[in-house]
């Protein structure tokens, strides 16, 4: 009798040309195929990790015994699809989903015959006991945290345990993917775990179930998967540990890290989620990382600045007196951060939203902003029945919206539950601050109208969140300047998404095809018509009464400091001294403006001339390092 056939399942959107290799199911499979008699019956036929044709993906099945879905928002109705056909030409095929979008019940058995188990939490143990019970009497009341139909078609969930060791095996390093590395076109970015769980619940975050004690792989394990990754050319690293810096071996694996690269140029990248309340032990980490050329800068991220939300999600930042610390201390080192906010949390109204950014400025945060909005996700607490009800959340079921990837007509569409609504901010808020958010990180964080805004708030005129308020409500009374155009198109984007009409995706012309968040996409149809905003906005900055030969010099330095599409060389003369006026900001310190005649020279090697190469390595590749804003600057007086 030959060996039964499992395939394992868990396709992902193609960025660009570079695919993630499908580490949670390769996990699983290393870990079950470890084992002598599941390696004796059953075989690994195949894993499938992109988004195929799903009838080109049947026909090429071969007599499936087993086909295992690893579920997350972005191809949960992939999956499903998938799954369905397989049931319908192979009705004994055994179905198994599992991943973070399975919720933790079960329910998805009775909306779905085509699946015969589900998986619950973490995968390795009970998938493995899965197929052992399988070769013997399919009878699966012993496998913990799973769901099953029995015989009589009645659904059971097992026990729900925790799983205290993680003596799992490495995909990478027991060859689940060398296949794949062999016959595959594209370029891969690789999961790194060097730990697992989270010691923390926030509302908002589905990454443990149950508050949990953290697990560390075998550091000797780390650093040989980090070789395996440099020896195979893949050039992005994304560690997905929950908190990266808890521990103090983080700062010996980073550096391990480093000294690979060094040796092999591999891997480029090393990312990291870093620990809440960031600390100065991880800012040695980062010191190694952009040492090295592997940061992708350094995240600040408070989520919310609003004490009734933190309470409400339970989660503490860290007081904004540290973060102004931080700040000074990562760029006195030359270390880019960048801060990240959740749009339609419980507790935040458009008062707190908008302030929040506001503190994040006035704290010193110049560089990068990311506000996503909330997603409510299957087994985050925010999803409960209970939160539900007591923060009268509303969502909408929206297209899911991946940024920098090409749209296909013909692929299963993913959604996401976006929340629009709770009971301290209205659709109608939420709306304003998804527009106020947008433009916050065009203007400033994208840089077009940082350095006006930087210079009002020093010099004590307005500050920032009343200044992007100002502008955004002149750009509505002037829908037909350049930016008033692209608001006004924004905001009709943004009330259709409410409505459930359209998703929340961005194209422009000339761009591939490619969906662009909002922010991206307003900045690179301004930045293509620079001299028309600037030549408009005038109207508007002129309203401050900045004294008229400070005005100009500013406006130059303002227009001439943002990177313009294949603009390599420029030269201006002023009588006012703003760089070391603004290189003074940006170490969170003040100076007074000096009058003193000097010449800039910006002198940048390859900005791409072409509007789609720009947008790519400028704006998506280089937003988080501030590369939208020259940087090689000298000054002669």
């Amino acid at each position: 009798m030959g060996k039964k056939n499992i395939y394992m399942i868990q396709p992902n959107f193609l960025f660009d040309d570079t695919l993630y290799l499908p580490h949670a199911v390769g996990a699983i499979a290393a870990y079950a195929f470890r084992d002598s008699k599941i390696s004796e019956y059953y075989l690994l036929e195949r894993i499938i990790y992109m988004r195929e044709n799903i009838d080109g993906a049947i026909t090429s099945l071969k007599e499936p015994y087993i086909a295992a879905f690893s579920n997350y928002i972005w191809n949960y109705e992939y999956n499903k699809a998938f799954a369905k056909k397989i049931k319908e030409k192979y009705p004994e095929c055994i179905v198994i989903f599992g991943g973070h979008n399975i919720p933790n019940d079960s329910s998805l058995l009775d909306e779905f015959s085509f699946i015969d188990v589900l998986i619950h939490g973490e995968g390795e143990k009970p998938f493995k006991a899965i197929l052992s019970e399988i070769i013997g009497n399919k009878k699966f009341a012993s496998v913990p945290n799973i769901s099953y139909r029995k015989s009589n078609g009645k659904t059971v969930s097992t026990d729900s345990i925790l799983f205290d060791d993680i003596d799992y095996p490495s995909p990478y390093l027991d060859g689940v993917f060398d296949n794949i590395m062999k016959t595959s076109k594209y370029k891969f970015s690789a999961v790194l775990e060097t730990n697992r769980g989270c010691p923390y619940r926030c509302a908002f975050c589905d990454w443990c179930l149950l508050k949990s004690k953290v697990r560390q792989f075998p550091t000797d394990r780390v650093i040989k998967e980090i070789e395996w990754m440099a020896k195979n050319k893949i050039e992005f690293c994304y560690c997905a540990d929950a908190n990266y810096g808890m521990f103090k071996r983080d700062n010996e694996i980073v550096r391990r890290a480093a000294e690979i690269k060094k040796k092999t140029g591999y891997p480029q990248i090393f990312r990291v989620n870093f620990a809440k309340n960031n600390s100065k032990d991880i800012f040695e980490i980062n010191k190694i990382l952009m040492e090295s050329g592997m940061s992708k800068g350094v995240t600040l991220s408070p989520q919310s600045l609003s004490p009734i939300v933190l309470d409400n999600i339970g989660r503490k930042n860290i007081k904004l007196d540290y973060f102004k610390e931080l700040e000074t201390l990562y760029k006195k080192a030359g270390i880019h951060t960048y801060s990240e906010l959740i749009l339609g949390l419980p507790g935040e109204t458009y008062e707190s939203f908008c302030d929040g950014i506001g503190m994040l400025l006035e704290s010193g945060q110049h560089t990068a902003l990311y506000v996503y909005n909330c997603e409510l996700l299957v087994n985050s607490r925010l999803a409960s029945e209970d939160y539900m009800k007591k923060f009268n959340i509303k969502t909408i079921r929206s297209t899911m919206s991946q940024s920098h990837r090409k749209t296909i007509s013909d692929d299963v569409e993913e959604f996401s539950n976006i929340i629009v609504s709770t009971s301290s901010m209205n659709s109608d808020m939420w709306i304003k601050s998804n527009l106020f958010s947008i433009g916050v990180q065009c203007f400033h964080y994208l840089g077009l109208l940082q350095y006006f805004a930087i210079y009002l708030y020093k010099e004590t005129i307005i500050g920032y969140t009343d200044f992007y308020k100002s502008f955004l409500t002149w750009l509505e009374n002037n829908p037909e300047s350049l930016c008033g155009g692209i608001f006004l198109k924004l905001q009709d984007l943004v009330e259709r998404f409410v409505r459930g009409e359209n998703s929340w995706l961005y194209v422009i012309d000339g761009l591939d095809n490619i969906s662009w968040p909002s922010e991206e996409g307003a900045f690179l149809e301004t930045v293509y018509n620079i001299e028309r905003f600037y030549d408009e906005s005038d109207v508007f900055l002129k309203t401050f009464n900045i004294d008229a030969d400070i005005y100009n010099d500013l406006r130059s330095y303002q227009k001439n400091i943002i990177k313009v599409i294949g603009k390599n060389k420029i030269k201006f003369t002023l009588q006012y001294d703003f760089y070391n006026y603004f290189s003074a900001v940006f170490n969170n310190s003040y100076i007074e403006l000096e009058k003193r005649m000097n010449t800039v020279y910006i002198n940048e090697e390859n900005i791409p001339a072409k509007f789609k190469d720009y947008a790519k390595e400028i704006v998506w590749y280089g937003r988080r390092n501030r590369s939208t804003i020259h940087s090689k600057i000298d000054i002669e007086y």
